[in-house]
């Protein structure tokens, strides 16, 4: 057996604890990295949570405005068959709120639908690049 050990074997130690090192720092800064992420997709399931609550506000809007509208509207069939309709000025001087509202709530619905497709487009992304879809 030699006295003396190859002096490649240290040096081959060094090395691999000088990796060992490198590679439990590399660890640590990941885990922190993936700890964050999971915090922001908490961020992110809120993001989708209040989108899904604007869309179901949205939604309750149309069907007020679409059930005033039928209300109108069969208040002028009325006048139309019968020629009476207590109401008649007080409707006809609505029909520009009906027609403001309708035009405020069409602005609205462009603005949802531009942000749910942006949104939509960017999650599909994301899910492509992690390979899950």
């Amino acid at each position: 057996m030699p006295e003396t050990l190859p002096p490649e074997m240290h040096a081959d130690h060094k090395n691999w604890q000088s990796e060992d090192a490198m590679w439990r720092d590399d660890l640590t800064a990941w885990q922190e990295e993936i700890a964050t992420a999971l915090k922001d997709v908490k961020a992110v399931e809120k993001v989708f949570h209040d989108h899904a609550a604007a869309l179901d506000e949205h939604a309750k809007m149309i069907r007020r405005e679409g059930a005033a509208l039928r209300s109108h509207e069969s208040a002028l069939a009325r006048f139309e068959r019968d020629g009476v309709d207590d109401h008649l000025v007080e409707r006809a001087e609505s029909h520009h709120e009906h027609a403001v509202r309708h035009e405020e709530l069409g602005e609205a619905h462009e603005e949802i639908k531009r942000h749910h497709h942006q949104m939509l487009e960017r999650w599909a992304l994301m899910l492509k690049e992690l390979e899950l879809k």
